[in-house]
C-alpha cells in the first residue's frame, strides 16, 4: 500500500517521579511523532525521544534530520512483512540517526500489525525502581504485591556501602517471590565493582548490566563474582558477533539507541543462537512506544521474557494504550 502523505510533529512529555541521567536532572522529554497516513484514513505512528548521555544525537539534530527526511516518505509503499520493513530500511533508513531511524521503523511496524487479525497478548515487564527516593523500599514491596517477578535497580549513584546495604535489603524481601537485575551504567572501577558484587552474591541476583567499561574488565568481574552480567551501552559501540560473549546472560536491547527495529531484530536473532537472553529496554519513552516495543517481544516470540518497559510510568500525558496486569503489559490489537 502507498503511504497517501507523511506529517511529523514535537512534544514534550513531563517526568512524573524523579529522573537523574549522567548527574542531570531530567524534568520532561522532548519527543517528536511521525505519521504515516493511508489512503483509507488509518495512522500509524513512530516516536522519537533521544536519550541524553545515551544516543550520541540530540533531540534538536534528530528532529531537524527527520523534518528534512520525513516528506520523501510519502513516495514509497508500506513494508507489509518484518522482512520487507529489514529490506527498506537498508535501501531507505541507513544513513539516519538511530533515534529516527526507529521512529520510522516504528510507524512501519505499526503498519505491518494493522495487517493481522485483532489478538491479546501478554508481555512480561521486569519492574523498576530507581533508588533514591526515600520509599524505595515501599516501591519494591508495591511491585512484589502487584505481581512482578523481575525487579532491576539501578546502582552505581551513592556511596557502595550503602548500595551494598539497600540491595541486600531488597534481597532479603524478594526471597523466593522474584529475581533481581542491577544496573550500573559502567559507574564503577573494576576495584569497586568486585568489592560490591562480591557483597551481593546470591542466586536472587540474575545478572548486573555493564558493571564495569569494557569485555575485558567485565568478564574479570564474573570470574572474581559468579555474577553474569548484561550487555547494554556496548550493543551500540560494538558488533556483539566480534565479542567474547564470556559471563555474558543477556542483552539488553534499546532500539532507538542501537539503531531501530530492524536491527535489534537482527541482534535478538544472534542473542538467541549463543543462548543469551534478548531483553527489550525502553529509554524513558512513552507509552506509544513501549506498545510498540511490546507487540514487537510477541512477534518475536520473546514475550514471556521479563522486558525493561517499565519505564513508561516515569512519564505524564500519555494515552494509556495497554494495562498492566500482574507484573505483564496486556495489548490488544
Amino acid at each position: 500500500m502507498k503511504m497517501c502523505s507523511v506529517s511529523c510533529e514535537q512534544f514534550t512529555a513531563p517526568v512524573i517521579k524523579p529522573l537523574v541521567i549522567g548527574g542531570e536532572l531530567i524534568t520532561s522529554r522532548n519527543c517528536a511523532r511521525v505519521i504515516l497516513n493511508s489512503a483509507d484514513g488509518s495512522r500509524f505512528i513512530g516516536e522519537m525521544s533521544p536519550l541524553p548521555h545515551f544516543n550520541n544525537e540530540t533531540f534538536a539534530q534528530a528532529f531537524l534530520q527527520l523534518s528534512h527526511f520525513y516528506p520523501s516518505l510519502s513516495q514509497l509503499s508500506f513494508p507489509e512483512s518484518l522482512e520487507k520493513l529489514s529490506l527498506f530500511a537498508k535501501k531507505h533508513l541507513t544513513q539516519l540517526y538511530p533515534s529516527v531511524r526507529n521512529a520510522i521503523e516504528m510507524a512501519c511496524f505499526s503498519y505491518i500489525e494493522s495487517l493481522k487479525d485483532p489478538t491479546s497478548d501478554r508481555v512480561v515487564l521486569n519492574g523498576l525502581v530507581i533508588p533514591g527516593d526515600s520509599d524505595f523500599l515501599n516501591g519494591v514491596d508495591k511491585l512484589l504485591a502487584a505481581g512482578y517477578h523481575s525487579i532491576k535497580v539501578k546502582v552505581g549513584r551513592k556511596d557502595i556501602d550503602v548500595e551494598i546495604d539497600f540491595i541486600q535489603k531488597i534481597i532479603s524481601r524478594i526471597k523466593g517471590c522474584a529475581t533481581l537485575r542491577l544496573d550500573c551504567n559502567r559507574a564503577w572501577s573494576l576495584t569497586e565493582a568486585i568489592y560490591f558484587g562480591k557483597a551481593v552474591a546470591c542466586d536472587e541476583i540474575e545478572y548486573i548490566e555493564e558493571p564495569v567499561t569494557g569485555r575485558d574488565a567485565q568478564i574479570q568481574f564474573f570470574h572474581e563474582t559468579g555474577i553474569l552480567v548484561a550487555l547494554d551501552e556496548t550493543l551500540a559501540e560494538v558488533d556483539p558477533e566480534t565479542l567474547d560473549l564470556t559471563g555474558v546472560n543477556a542483552f539488553v536491547l534499546k532500539p532507538a539507541l542501537i539503531g531501530g527495529l530492524t536491527h535489534t531484530y537482527k541482534v535478538v536473532k544472534y542473542a538467541q543462537s549463543r543462548g543469551i537472553k534478548p531483553v527489550l529496554s525502553s529509554a524513558f519513552e512513552t507509552d506509544r512506544a513501549i506498545l510498540n516495543y511490546a507487540n514487537f517481544a510477541v512477534v518475536l516470540g520473546i514475550n514471556h521474557i521479563p522486558h525493561g518497559l517499565d519505564t513508561w510510568k516515569w512519564l505524564g500525558s500519555q494515552e494509556q494504550l495497554f494495562t498492566v496486569v500482574a507484573g505483564d503489559i496486556v495489548v490488544n490489537k
